[in-house]
């Protein structure tokens, strides 16, 4: 019996295109990953929007601004590894309850 983990595939890659996302999203839907993580530097509204498209949930890492943070958010991100998560999360309750 397979154990109910969930497996995440990392993407350290500074820009993805067009191809290599859609590429990255079919192949992670067809090998069973439940989703992506993927660098700060490389992700992009588009990328969130497939991957959801293929109910795959999103990640990234490091996000230490706030700014950033709230734009992911924005953009329907699943979640953020962040070195600050308690700063990070209080600030984004305390822009929530605004």
């Amino acid at each position: 019996e397979i154990p109910n983990i969930a497996a995440y595939w990392i993407h350290d890659i500074s820009e993805l295109d067009n191809y290599l996302t859609e590429w990255i999203v079919e192949k992670s839907k067809t090998e069973g990953i439940n989703g992506l993580m993927i660098s700060e530097s490389a992700l992009d509204e588009d990328i969130i929007q497939l991957a959801h498209e293929e109910d795959l949930d999103v990640y990234s890492w490091t996000v230490n601004s706030l700014s950033v943070a709230r734009q992911f958010s924005s953009w329907g991100l699943n979640g953020i590894i962040t070195d600050r998560p308690g700063w990070i999360i209080n600030q984004l309750k305390r822009t929530i309850a605004m």
